[in-house]
């Protein structure tokens, strides 16, 4: 019977010491969270494909708003020489759309070229560091990305 209640005292101590120790990685695992998750957002922001996505990112938003304002002009230029009033209607709801691609382009460039601590770090030093979000009107000065 001793020998029994020694196996079972044993066996109690193993699932204690089983517990106990779970208990402690997973307290030391809560302790260093903030440290291990700084660590790995670090590596992951500043990976070779994070760098170049976020390179990339501000060139096509850019790019995007460039086109916009091309597309504003053309159609501003189809506007002038069009007296049907269907293609005036069509032309001006075309315009429209345009403005509102180029103040979306606009609006999510200045939004990432704040997060200073994520994307924002690779917005190349020759883009501008906001685009002007003030309303493009027809025939003039285009959003410049870069020399």
């Amino acid at each position: 019977m001793a020998r029994v209640l020694g196996w079972v005292f044993l066996g109690i101590l193993g699932v204690g010491l089983i517990l106990g120790a779970t208990a402690a990685i997973f307290g030391l695992q809560v302790a260093t969270a903030g440290i291990v998750g700084r660590g790995k957002a670090h590596i992951e922001i500043q990976s070779a494909p994070s760098r170049i996505s976020g390179y990339n990112h501000f060139f096509d938003l850019c790019a995007s708003v460039q086109n916009a304002e091309a597309g504003i002009d053309q159609q501003t230029e189809q506007l002038k020489a069009t007296t049907d009033p269907n293609e005036i209607s069509r032309l001006q709801t075309n315009i429209g759309g345009l403005q509102m691609t180029r103040a979306n382009g606009i609006n999510q460039y200045n939004a990432d070229a704040s997060k200073d601590y994520t994307v924002g770090q690779f917005r190349d030093s020759m883009l501008p560091y906001h685009l002007d979000p003030s309303p493009y009107k027809a025939g003039g000065e285009h959003t410049r990305c870069g020399i």
